[in-house]
């Protein structure tokens, strides 16, 4: 916000003309009328809500003029604050969404009938709140991936000598994901294909590695091989 700084304009002649520059607290009425109170001056706004930033201009000299032809030492233009979103996680409801709007005079709540929220993909959605009497404005939300934290373990005990192709390896595993609030949540069904490169069937121990194939899983973005391990008998 500009609130008890000083803007200049150019008059015709390209001299500077400073004006400063006062912020409002902007209400609205249950009937829709629009009120500042310029009693009270805010120097450092900062909860949400709508705001009065008027400039004024202190040489007299000078006016602004409108399309109307009106004539004043004063502009004033609307400013919002919006409320800060917490960022939510991959899957999560909209119920995720918290709102930040410090010592704002005005009520913000969430509305449960936006329709364009969608937490399905990492990136940014978007929420809409009401605010007491001004109205609804819409606000960005981060959406973030889910960061694996461990994967299903798995042992296959075999004949010496058998061969990659026959030990019957599972197409799919579990996963455990981080969940969001400390909670952890289990993705079932996550296929894996697995290298037989270095491969030894004669070794009597060994690690097999797997790739995970997420693109079914846009709340896994991020690549992690599971590891089989090998026991021959």
């Amino acid at each position: 916000m500009m609130a008890g700084k000083t803007i200049a304009y150019q008059d015709i002649h390209g001299a500077s003309v400073p004006a400063d520059v006062a912020v409002y607290q902007v209400f609205i009425s249950s009937e829709g009328e629009v009120s500042v109170d310029m009693d009270y001056p805010i120097a450092q706004p900062t909860a949400a809500g709508a705001y009065a930033v008027v400039a004024t201009i202190a040489d007299k000299n000078y006016v602004w003029k409108n399309d109307e032809g009106d004539r004043s030492y004063t502009e004033t233009a609307l400013a919002w604050i919006v409320p800060v979103t917490n960022s939510i996680y991959v899957g999560g409801p909209m119920t995720d969404v918290q709102l930040t709007t410090g010592n704002s005079a005005y009520n913000w709540t969430l509305d449960t009938t936006y329709t364009e929220f969608d937490s399905s993909w990492p990136g940014q959605t978007k929420v809409r709140a009401n605010a007491s009497n001004l109205g609804r404005i819409t606000i960005p939300v981060t959406v973030l991936p889910r960061s694996i934290l461990s994967s299903e373990e798995i042992v296959r005990t075999a004949p010496m000598g058998t061969p990659f192709s026959n030990l019957n390896l599972p197409k799919t595993i579990t996963v455990t994901v981080y969940g969001g609030s400390g909670n952890a949540q289990t993705v079932t069904g996550v296929p894996v294909t697995w290298s037989s490169a270095g491969y030894d069937p004669y070794a009597l121990t060994q690690t097999v590695i797997g790739t995970l194939n997420l693109s079914g899983f846009p709340q896994l973005p991020m690549k992690m091989s599971p590891l089989l391990r090998l026991l021959f008998t």
